[in-house]
């Protein structure tokens, strides 16, 4: 079943596995087009990792992507996509430098890659620029057809831990009845610049892994040994995984604990996380431990859905049934020193960009 975000998990206590979605908030830009998008959502944009690594060991820091949706039954003529990144740390938000490699600048319809001329120039080969904007010109878009234009890229400025990059969308074209140009921009979407030790994140070109991080007190953990690619049907950049662990407490179920977040795209198989709890929390064993997963990705921060263990073949039990999630489940659980807890979960991603894919 195709997933439209990527949940939340918790396991109440100090355990806490959690995802951020991976949404991008879309809204009207400057002028409308009387047939194109009169009044009605026409671009997307989505960063992920939301939380990531400013230098990460391996491949990029982050994706960005953006799409124009064309729902209209006209032609939008001379369409230019532009993709900007904004240092939104501050509060007058200026330009963010970041560097890309040219030649994985990807321009798609419908998610097959077509021509286009782009600024910087695509490369043949791997080239590496600097930039704040990319912009594409695609050739004439026809109604009911999507252009997306999207890359990985790393932090240039700003870097420091905390810091916060924005990508927005915007669009011009001519509309094919002879209308007026119309220019467009999206809501932004934004990552945070993790500090290496309570979060961490990247974008690779297949699996890979990342090393645990914990909260500050160190009495919660979350780690991915192993990942494997994103499936090829979500036409990704690359393979965007960021994990986190919150310092501030919250209680579910009457037991107190710290949030630890996943973001993850649906990934071919299962992504294999760890995630570690000591001391465990009052009246709470490591067998007989909740894990709950929540929608915060859709605004709702009730945890209501419990993980199940993995079925024998290592995924959950698929359909689920209601109340327990079905896109992560518990593969073992093992007791640690000082009173701890050890929990193996599979967690099978979801799609990164629902609301436009592809």
């Amino acid at each position: 079943m195709r997933r439209s975000f990527r949940r939340v998990l918790l396991g109440v206590c100090a355990v806490a596995l959690a995802t951020a979605a991976v949404l991008g908030y879309v809204g009207r830009g400057d002028a409308a087009g009387t047939n194109i998008c009169p009044g009605s959502v026409c671009l997307g944009v989505v960063v992920s990792p939301h939380l990531t690594s400013a230098a990460p060991s391996e491949g990029f820091a982050a994706f960005a992507a953006g799409l124009f949706n064309n729902s209209s039954p006209s032609t939008a003529t001379h369409l230019n996509l532009t993709l900007a990144f904004t240092n939104s740390t501050a509060s007058t938000p200026a330009a963010a430098t970041v560097r890309i490699d040219t030649s994985k600048i990807a321009t798609l319809v419908d998610g097959a890659p077509v021509a286009a001329t782009c600024t910087p120039e695509r490369a043949t080969s791997e080239t590496f620029a600097n930039v704040s904007t990319v912009s594409c010109s695609f050739p004439n878009l026809g109604g009911s057809h999507k252009a997306k234009i999207q890359l990985p890229f790393t932090p240039v400025d700003p870097t420091a831990p905390g810091s916060k990059i924005s990508a927005t969308l915007s669009a011009s074209y001519g509309e094919g009845n002879g209308g007026t140009n119309d220019t467009q921009a999206s809501l932004p979407d934004t990552l945070t610049i993790a500090d290496g030790t309570t979060g961490a994140g990247k974008c690779t070109a297949g699996g890979s892994q990342l090393a645990s991080v914990s909260n500050t007190n160190l009495t919660t953990s979350i780690g991915v040994p192993n990942y494997p690619a994103a499936t090829t049907g979500q036409n990704l950049p690359c393979t965007a995984v960021g994990i986190g662990v919150s310092d501030t407490k919250i209680t579910v179920g009457g037991v107190a604990g710290y949030v630890a977040s996943l973001e993850l795209p649906k990934v071919a198989t299962f992504a294999t996380v760890v995630h570690d709890v000591t001391p465990l929390p009052e009246k709470t064993t490591v067998k007989g431990l909740v894990i709950w997963e929540s929608l915060e990705a859709v605004g709702d921060t009730s945890f209501t859905l419990k993980v199940p263990p993995c079925n024998a073949d290592g995924f959950p039990k698929s359909p689920a049934d209601a109340g327990f999630s079905s896109d992560t489940c518990v593969s073992d659980r093992s007791s640690l020193p000082k009173g701890g807890g050890r929990f193996i979960l599979h967690a099978l991603g979801a799609s990164i960009d629902p609301r436009y894919t592809p």
